[in-house]
Formats: structure tokens, sequence, C-alpha cells
């Protein structure tokens, strides 16, 4: 499913926005700074970070998967969006999967 949204103008836009499993690391800062506000501050961001997420976009449908590995979660429920911002944020970039043979 897809998250709520923000229209991001001339000026940087601030907050949290989007699905986790699609944002850019910009946008999942906020996530950090509501849970621990004394200790993270969110990065400012702008249309750039469509774009990140247009590729994420395009990653799922070429492969039928997301970059990175859902973080398990007990007894059968979701992760929390804490565990999927780590997960996206923290994960390392590689192109070299089976996957990409065919696309």
């Amino acid at each position: 499913y897809f998250g709520y949204a923000a229209l991001v103008g001339s000026k940087p836009a601030e907050g949290l926005a989007g699905s986790p499993e699609y944002a850019a690391p910009e946008v999942l800062s906020w996530l950090e700074a509501e849970i621990r506000p004394s200790e993270v501050s969110g990065i400012p961001y702008g249309g750039k970070c469509d774009v990140w997420s247009a590729g994420v976009t395009a990653h799922v449908l070429l492969c039928a998967d997301l970059h990175f590995t859902l973080p398990e979660a007990a007894d059968d429920e979701e992760p929390d969006e804490m565990e999927l911002v780590e997960a996206a944020r923290d994960t390392e970039l590689k192109f070299e999967q089976p996957e990409w043979q065919s696309a």
C-alpha cells in the first residue's frame, strides 16, 4: 500500500511523507526526528526525492522485489515503521543480483 504524500513547492519540504519502502533517505530522516527529536533532526528535501521513489518503483516493476530485505516481524505481524526505515536506509545498493540478468 502507499502512504500519504506532500506537495513540494519552491521551498524545501520538511516532515514525513510517503511509504517508508519507497521514500528517499532524506524523507526517512523525519521519522527518526519524530521518534528522537532531541537527538536527530530531519533533512529538508525537494523534488529529487521523487526520482528516488520512481527508481524504487521501477526496480519493483522490473524485479518484482524491493531493493532491500524486509525485516522479520514477530508473530506474523508487520514490521514497525522504524524497522522499515532502518532496512531501507542502511541497505547497500547492488545491481548484480540474478534479477537484473534478464532486465
